[in-house]
This record gives C-alpha cells, sequence and structure tokens, in this order.
C-alpha cells in the first residue's frame, strides 16, 4: 500500500479532538466524587470478604479518601493543561495516564517486601484495585464527557470566560 493511499484514510489519531472547557466545571467533581464511592465500595468489600485488612491503614477512610481527592483532583487539572495546550488532548492524557498508573502501583508493589504486620496480600492488592478504578474512571470520564465537536483543536476556554464574566 502507497503512503498516498493511507493519507486518504481519515483517522481518529489524526483528527483534532476538542474539549469543552465548561463541561470540565461539572465532569471534574463527578470524576472524583465517582472516585471516591468507587474506593468506598472496594474498601467496604475488602473488609467484608477479608477481615484481616481492617488493620490495613491504606484502606482506612482518613488515609484513602484525602489521597483521592487530591490525587484525582490532580489527574483532572493535567488534564485541563493538556487539553488547552495538545493539539489530540484525548489521546495524550491516555498515556500520561497510564504512566502514572504504573508509577502509583510501584509504591503498593514495596509493601508485598515490608515487614509490617498489619500489611496483608489482600489488603495490598485492594489497594492496587483502587489505583486501576480510580485511572479508569478518571479516563473514562475526563475523556468523553467534556468532549466537543468541531473542526479546531485545544480547549474551549471561551465559554469559561462567558461564565466568568456573566456575572458583571
Amino acid at each position: 500500500m502507497s503512503s498516498h493511499s493511507r493519507s486518504a484514510i481519515p483517522s481518529a489519531s489524526l483528527s483534532v479532538q476538542r474539549v469543552d472547557a465548561r463541561r470540565l466545571l461539572w465532569v471534574t467533581p463527578l470524576t472524583v466524587l465517582a472516585a471516591l464511592l468507587a474506593n468506598i465500595i472496594v474498601q467496604t468489600l475488602v473488609h467484608t470478604l477479608f477481615p484481616v485488612t481492617q488493620t490495613f491503614s491504606h484502606l482506612m477512610f482518613g488515609d484513602f479518601v484525602p489521597l483521592t481527592v487530591g490525587a484525582v483532583g490532580a489527574a483532572c487539572l493535567v488534564f485541563a493543561v493538556v487539553a488547552q495546550r495538545a493539539r489530540q488532548p484525548i489521546t495524550l492524557y491516555r498515556r500520561i495516564a497510564v504512566v502514572a498508573l504504573v508509577v502509583t502501583l510501584i509504591p503498593d508493589a514495596l509493601m508485598f517486601a515490608e515487614t509490617d504486620p498489619t500489611n496483608s496480600t489482600a489488603g495490598i492488592v485492594s489497594l492496587m484495585v483502587m489505583h486501576v478504578v480510580d485511572a479508569a474512571l478518571c479516563v473514562g470520564l475526563l475523556t468523553t464527557l467534556p468532549r466537543a465537536g468541531g473542526p479546531r483543536g485545544g480547549l474551549s476556554w471561551t465559554g469559561l470566560n462567558g461564565l466568568i464574566h456573566a456575572g458583571r
């Protein structure tokens, strides 16, 4: 197949991806709340199925709730910056999310080597599951719900500016 015939085939990865900034105003808190709810469900199931995990500090509300809010909030901020600056924000964000997920799993995996008696395989694996679920929610919600149609790329900040200046 010649390069000429390949370039004639439209590709989703070559099309410009747009994100509506106004939608990010509600998708961001939705993503944080969805991650919190998912983590609470994981924690509840794990504590029910594996009572030994009840002493695992990383599965206690005071530990994972602020970390979830901070990490998912940071993921939303990264998405907003990527959406504003990149021509292909959805594709780039998905790549960033995969790298970030791998990085967040490293400290969890290192816990298997620790001698802390409160660490259990079930607790560590459930913590890893929380990370995967949070990453899936971030990628799933942030790369689909705030999408905007149109021929131009980048983040549509005009909608956000209109909301800010409407109160004047």
